[in-house]
C-alpha cells in the first residue's frame, strides 16, 4: 500500500484550500498528497470586539461593537513519492506568502462553493517530517478584514441619456385612455445596481473612465456622493476603493489616478463611504459637468459573509 495514494481515499476532503499557488486537500502535479486534518477559524465567525465601561450604578455603558480580525489555522499531513519530493514540499510550506508587503488570497472551495479571505502569515509555518516520505504541516494566517467573500463581480453604466419617443400634447391633446400613455424609453438609466447576498456589508471598488470633467458618483439608495474636482481625459481612469481594507492591490479609502497616483486631495465625500448592505442592493450613478456619452462607471464588488 502506498500512503501517498491512499490518504484522500480513506479521508475524503470536503474542502480544498488554495493559497500562493499551493492547493491543500488534493494531489498535486508531483504526486504529493496533501491531507487537511484541521481548519479552525474558517467556519467560525470572527469574534466580536465590544467596548463597555462600568456605570456608577448597575450595568455598563456600551460603545459600538466591531469584529476582530479572523485567524485561520490549516494543518495536515503530506505524503510524497520520495525523500527528495518530501523535502521540496516542506520548502513549499515554509516559503508560503513570502512577500511581507502584500496580502494573499486564501480560497476555500467546498463542492464548487468558493469563498476567499485576504490573509497574511500570522506565525511561522511548520513542516516536520514523521517518516522519509511523510511530514506534518501547519500554517496560521490572519485576515485583517474578517469577512469571507465570493469572487469579484462587475457591472457598469454610462451617464443617463435622453430617451426616445415621448408624448405629443398638441391639439387635440393627450389621450390617456387604455392602454395609457407611452412616454418612451430612456436610452440609458445611468444606474449600475449590485446585489450582496451575504450577511455582512461589502464595499465596492469604483472605476471612472473619461472623458469627464469633475465626475461625481452617487450611491442612489444611501444618498452618499463622491465628487472628484479634476478632469479625466479619454484615456484616463480613476479607481476609488470605498472600503477600509486593500482591494485588488488598491489601498482603502483612496482615489488613485491611473490606479497608482494618489488624488485624495481632489475627492470630497458627502455622507459615509458607500456600502452594499447584507442581503440588499445599492445603485451607483455617474454625473459630471456635462453629459459625456463615452464616460463610464465600473462597479466591482464581492458578496460578503462573517
Amino acid at each position: 500500500m502506498v500512503l501517498g495514494r491512499m490518504l484522500n481515499q480513506e479521508f475524503p476532503q470536503p474542502v480544498t484550500w488554495s493559497i500562493d499557488g499551493l492547493v491543500l486537500g488534493d494531489v498535486d502535479a508531483e504526486g504529493r498528497e496533501w491531507l487537511v486534518t484541521g481548519d479552525t477559524g474558517w467556519f467560525d465567525g470572527p469574534a466580536p470586539r465590544t467596548e463597555r465601561t462600568a456605570r456608577s450604578g448597575d450595568g455598563s455603558f456600551r460603545g459600538r461593537a466591531h469584529r476582530d480580525e479572523r485567524i485561520i489555522t490549516l494543518e495536515g499531513v503530506c505524503a510524497c513519492p520520495s525523500v527528495e519530493s518530501r523535502r521540496a514540499a516542506q520548502r513549499l510550506i515554509t516559503g508560503l506568502c513570502a512577500d511581507g508587503g502584500r496580502i494573499y488570497e486564501l480560497l476555500g472551495n467546498e463542492a464548487g462553493h468558493r469563498l476567499v479571505a485576504d490573509v497574511e502569515l500570522d506565525a511561522a509555518p511548520s513542516a516536520a517530517p514523521i517518516s522519509d516520505t511523510v511530514f506534518r504541516w501547519s500554517i496560521q494566517l490572519a485576515a485583517p478584514d474578517p469577512r469571507l467573500y465570493t469572487p469579484w463581480e462587475s457591472t457598469s453604466t454610462r451617464m443617463p441619456l435622453p430617451g426616445s419617443g415621448g408624448v405629443d400634447a398638441t391639439s387635440p391633446g393627450v389621450n390617456a385612455d387604455a392602454p395609457g400613455v407611452d412616454a418612451g424609453d430612456p436610452a440609458n438609466t445611468g444606474v449600475a445596481r449590485v446585489y450582496n447576498g451575504g450577511n455582512a456589508p461589502t464595499s465596492p471598488l469604483l472605476t471612472i473612465r473619461g472623458p469627464v470633467t469633475r465626475p461625481m458618483v452617487r450611491a442612489v439608495d444611501s444618498g452618499t456622493t463622491l465628487s472628484y474636482s479634476g478632469a479625466l481625459g479619454p484615456g484616463d481612469f480613476l479607481v476609488i476603493n470605498t472600503g477600509a481594507f486593500t482591494a485588488q492591490g488598491h489601498p482603502g479609502y483612496q482615489p488613485l489616478l491611473g490606479g497608482t497616483a494618489n488624488r485624495r486631495s481632489l475627492l470630497t465625500r458627502d455622507g459615509p463611504w458607500p456600502e452594499v448592505p447584507p442581503g440588499g442592493t445599492e445603485g451607483f450613478a455617474l454625473a459630471g459637468d456635462a453629459l459625456e456619452p463615452d464616460a463610464l462607471l465600473i462597479v466591482e464588488h464581492r458578496q460578503a459573509w462573517y
